[in-house]
């Protein structure tokens, strides 16, 4: 949208051709920092949201196995 290739990108944000290439594929995660870069080099705004996950405690990771009809022993 921006005309601007790949390669002068990745100089504006001094990073290698290859990571815009892979990013720009989605098989690699750019950084809350990366995401600055490259939006002050496209010169464009950009918005992050967070959502956290809560991982389960030990017990409640036990209590779903057994609620599955799963013994604590089993694997």
């Amino acid at each position: 949208m921006t005309g601007i290739t790949q390669d002068e990108l990745a100089k504006r944000v001094k990073v290698s051709p290859s990571m815009i290439n892979q990013l720009c594929r989605g098989s690699r995660d750019a950084t809350e920092g990366l995401v600055g870069q490259l939006a002050n080099a496209l010169q464009c705004n950009v918005s992050i949201t967070v959502q956290f996950t809560r991982k389960p405690t030990p017990n409640q990771a036990d209590n779903n196995k057994t609620s599955q009809g799963m013994s604590k022993n089993s694997p």
